[in-house]
């Protein structure tokens, strides 16, 4: 449940959604599930989007849209969110994997792999409500953290993702 709650919030936070070079503090939400290593990869990439100078690779930008959805009304330009500015998030069946020796180490790994989807609600600059269909197929990396608070979190992500749209409402 805590990877299927995180990556939906990840992905349908408002704050970066509508922003191309959403600021790091956008991210916060993403930020909490994530391991110490993966922070500081996630970290980088945030401050590389953050940045007016720097730019992200195609592998760092798409690194970082497998979790974290960012200027997505770029798909429709000088379209806006309507309110809500998404509807109809659903999870699909995960398909697990779970490791207790990685890398010579006793720990506990739990890969998941499911769909995710969801529809945005736009607006066009003419006032017509559009909609753009958004899916990922997530495949994450938690790892057990022996915290009954926090049991899970991510420390690795990659994800297939489109976006297709918009479409009249």
């Amino acid at each position: 449940m805590f990877a299927a709650d995180w990556i939906a919030a990840s992905t349908f936070t408002a704050a970066p959604l509508g922003d191309p070079h959403p600021p790091q503090t956008a991210f916060a939400g993403t930020e909490a599930g994530l391991t110490p290593a993966a922070l500081v990869t996630f970290r980088k990439l945030t401050e590389l989007l953050a940045s007016t100078t720097e730019t992200l690779s195609p592998q760092q930008n798409a690194d970082l849209l497998s979790v974290a959805s960012y200027g997505t009304v770029a798909a429709a330009p000088g379209a806006t969110f309507r309110t809500p500015a998404y509807r109809d998030v659903t999870c699909g069946p995960a398909i697990t994997d779970v490791y207790d020796n990685v890398g010579g180490q006793t720990k506990l790994v739990l890969r998941l792999r499911f769909p995710i989807s969801g529809t945005f609600q736009l607006v066009t600059p003419a006032g017509v409500p559009e909609q753009a269909v958004f899916t990922k197929k997530m495949d994450l990396s938690m790892l057990s953290t022996g915290d009954p608070s926090r049991p899970w979190l991510v420390d690795g992500w990659r994800a297939d993702l489109a976006l297709d749209g918009p479409d009249p409402d």
